[in-house]
């Protein structure tokens, strides 16, 4: 149903920004670069500098590629038949497959720590979370959470056991910091802030 959900959304925007809906092809309008209108998915920061939002008309818009990547969908453009394509990719965000168990909530906490010497900024994903069980499991579901950076790499990846019982259940993954690029004269704020449209998170159910 999520995915039926999404898919409908994305086809709706798609039809937002056709010339079919704003008047006659090549109709031109007045719009608002809105660079302050955040994007944000379950915790991440959605970078969309090079595709930054604009309002018109009391509506903000986002290009249709930046929001199908970040829900895990590949967007192509097929100019002969005037149509785009939505399909999900090879690394979906995030990764969850469990037959009897569903993720119901999952909060994103970014920590902060100093190295040992002082000099750099450690950093780690942690994640409060909400799974259900849809009767007795005969073992211990896994959840495995993976830190990514953009470019798709793996940088930790933690293993927590969860509740076999049937129910509602709450559980917390601390997650393994890594070495941050940033200056230690940055406050936490600049730093977690940064770390949001740097790094995310991606789980897996086992």
């Amino acid at each position: 149903m999520r995915k039926k959900s999404f898919i409908l959304l994305m086809v709706f925007m798609a039809t937002l920004l056709t010339p079919s809906v704003l008047g006659a092809a090549g109709l031109n309008i007045s719009a608002v670069l809105s660079p302050q209108i955040k994007l944000v998915k379950e915790g991440q920061l959605i970078d969309t500098t090079s595709n930054t939002p604009i309002t018109y008309n009391g509506k903000t818009y986002v290009p249709l590629q930046v929001v199908s990547q970040a829900m895990g969908y590949q967007a192509e453009w097929d100019g002969k038949n005037q149509t785009i394509h939505l399909s999900p990719t090879d690394n979906q965000y995030p990764l969850v497959s469990m037959p009897d168990v569903q993720l119901i909530s999952v909060e994103p906490k970014y920590d902060l720590i100093t190295s040992l010497d002082g000099k750099t900024w450690l950093g780690s994903i942690n994640l409060n979370f909400v799974h259900q069980n849809d009767k007795d499991l005969s073992r211990q579901p896994v959840l495995v959470v993976e830190m990514v950076n953009k470019e798709k790499t793996v940088l930790t990846s933690t293993t927590t056991l969860l509740n076999k019982s049937q129910g509602t259940q709450k559980g917390y993954t601390l997650g393994d910091h890594i070495r941050l690029p940033y200056s230690i004269k940055l406050s936490r704020e600049e730093v977690i802030k940064q770390m949001q449209a740097d790094y995310y998170y991606r789980i897996k159910l086992k």
